[in-house]
């Protein structure tokens, strides 16, 4: 929960800087940038540029079941009528779900029903 916590801090402290999130880079058709996909990790990588992230933070496990991973949405997706973005870490060990996020047409929390999801407007 610590690195989620360091992970959302940070991009909202670039929203800040920046005026907007950074982008995501996904090149697998599913649209999220995830850790435990060494060519999709490229959302942590300004957070680290400016000094927000020592360094690339991952779940302790960062396997199929255990990833962080984010994406942007634009304005009408999932009916949420501005552009936003979502945070994930799929899955905690024996945690229960926290955070929220959710659009007209969505619930992101069902994603990672055993996890954490943070979603802000861009």
């Amino acid at each position: 929960m610590a690195d989620a916590s360091s992970i959302v801090k940070a991009l909202d402290y670039y929203n800040l800087q920046f005026g907007a999130y950074p982008d995501n880079t996904d090149d697998d058709g599913q649209g999220w940038d995830k850790t435990n996909d060494p060519t999709d990790r490229k959302f942590l990588e300004p957070l680290m540029k400016v000094g927000l992230l020592p360094n690339l933070v991952f779940d302790p496990k960062n396997d199929s079941n255990y990833y962080y991973r984010y994406q942007k949405f634009a304005a009408g997706d999932y009916g949420c009528d501005r552009p936003y973005v979502i945070f994930q870490v799929t899955s905690f060990e024996e945690k229960e779900p926290t955070g929220s996020g959710r659009c007209p047409q969505i619930n992101w929390t069902t994603l990672a029903p055993k996890g954490y999801t943070w979603q802000s407007r861009d």
